[in-house]
């Protein structure tokens, strides 16, 4: 497996995309959490072997989906906020670098 170098630039770009995936991890949070409504409501209130049988489903399977939704959601959100920090400290090293260089080109 191949390793691909990134300058600091290709990772800002990248990191920037952080925000969009969270946005959209929310919005089929929502989702998930709308289904779960209709699927809850459409499952009756327990009063049949039926309806009862859904709901058992229903209460079984979706919890994970939804845990597993939001626990991406925090990792995304958590990746952009580290990125921006990794960003800022190499912005903050290049400045450094920069001024060093600059410093002992004069001092030559």
């Amino acid at each position: 497996m191949s390793e691909d170098l990134r300058t600091t630039e290709q990772l800002k770009a990248l990191f920037a995309q952080y925000p969009g995936a969270a946005d959209a991890l929310r919005r089929v949070n929502r989702n998930v959490a709308r289904i779960n409504e209709i699927n809850a409501r459409g499952g009756g209130d327990g009063e049949d072997e039926a309806s009862k049988q859904y709901r058992e489903a229903i209460t079984a399977g979706m919890p994970p989906i939804t845990q597993t939704l939001d626990l991406l959601n925090v990792l995304v959100d958590q990746l952009g906020v580290d990125g921006t920090d990794a960003m800022k400290i190499f912005d903050k090293a290049e400045a450094e670098a920069q001024q060093i260089g600059a410093a002992w080109t004069e001092d030559s």
